[in-house]
């Protein structure tokens, strides 16, 4: 049997991966990352790593009479992670933290942690399955998070479980309410987990304030329609809760942040786009066709792909609306993840 640590949100996934690899007899300890300040988690029972929830977490390890970890990264979550997503909206573009987050904070800084408390692996509550080092989509398509962890390297992948993957979402509730686990009923955590809501105004104003200063909204022949409430909050394709009245549906075609200018027009669709920031997880031929999800719930689409240097061009079949720069391509050949990156721009 291994040493295994156990990521704990404290959330019920968490808490079955926990009992789960307890019942299989392996020395399993918990440990925990305090990375958000109180005023965003305070009385939020689905956040991550809520207060109730890290007592929870704390709880389950001790009723086990095994030990659970909390380790401060703050102050590295702020500089990463926080600081990161406000300029990336400060710059236009759509960010995904979840991604980062896991590449740099959760497989990264706490990873190290659990392997210097002698943990040989780290298990998390994700949805996802790791064969041999290779990641895999989790069997339960609905409950997936592969797209989240497709910058987790080789080499940590190969030292991670993920105990979820092979069940679905109605399994773990049941295995919950078997061990009568104290978060068997907390909702699941669905927001980012310092944008309540969808709400980014805590780190807009203290990274990034001018993303949410008023701008002008005008259409594509640059005629005023009305103002935002800053362009931070806003992003490529959103149609709704522009407050633009019109006899047709507008889109965000643009942002421009230079003048804080949000430009509405057509549904915006791409033939073609170029991902940079590359990480694979094999070697690539230059040339070659795979799945890509361009969103984390997109359906995925066949596509044709062509490397240059750090940075690839991808066809599309057909035009593809929606394609929003800063958002993570992930590309697929079945269940396996190839890798991905981020996307620059869209190509009409």
């Amino acid at each position: 049997m291994s040493k295994i640590a156990v990521a704990m949100s404290g959330g019920v996934d968490s808490s079955v991966v926990f009992r789960m690899l307890y019942e299989e007899g392996h020395e399993v300890f918990g440990i925990t990352m305090r990375h958000l300040p109180e005023e965003l988690v305070r009385d939020r029972i689905g956040s991550c790593c809520a207060p109730r929830a890290v007592r929870a977490a704390s709880r389950l390890a001790a009723s086990l009479n095994r030990p659970h970890y909390l380790f401060d990264l703050s102050e590295e979550f702020a500089a990463t992670v926080m600081r990161w997503t406000a300029e990336a909206y400060r710059s236009g573009v759509t960010p995904n933290p979840c991604v980062l987050c896991n590449e740099g904070i959760k497989f990264g800084l706490l990873f190290q942690r659990a392997r210097a408390l002698g943990a040989e692996f780290l298990a998390t509550g994700h949805y996802a399955r790791v064969h041999n080092g290779r990641l895999f989509a989790a069997r339960d398509r609905m409950r997936d998070q592969s797209y989240f962890l497709y910058r987790v390297p080789r080499s940590v992948l190969s030292a991670t479980f993920f105990p979820l993957g092979e069940v679905g979402k109605d399994e773990v509730r049941r295995m919950a309410e078997e061990w009568d686990l104290e978060m068997k009923d907390a909702p699941d955590s669905t927001d980012v987990c310092f944008a309540p809501e969808g709400d980014f105004s805590y780190i807009f104003e203290r990274f990034a304030p001018e993303a949410i200063e008023s701008g002008p909204i005008v259409d594509e022949a640059t005629r005023l329609l009305g103002r935002h409430r800053g362009f931070g909050r806003v992003t490529i394709g959103q149609r709704r809760g522009l407050g633009i009245p019109a006899s047709e549906r507008l889109y965000v075609r643009a942002i421009r942040p230079e003048t804080k200018t949000v430009v509405l027009g057509g549904r915006p669709v791409a033939s073609r786009m170029l991902v940079e920031n590359l990480i694979w997880h094999q070697k690539m031929p230059e040339r070659f066709e795979a799945v890509v999800k361009i969103r984390s719930r997109h359906p995925g689409r066949a596509v044709s792909i062509e490397r240059i240097g750090d940075r690839c061009h991808v066809t599309f079949p057909a035009p593809e609306p929606n394609v929003t720069p800063g958002q993570s391509a992930v590309f697929y050949e079945g269940d396996c993840v190839l890798g991905g990156g981020i996307i620059c721009q869209g190509e009409v």
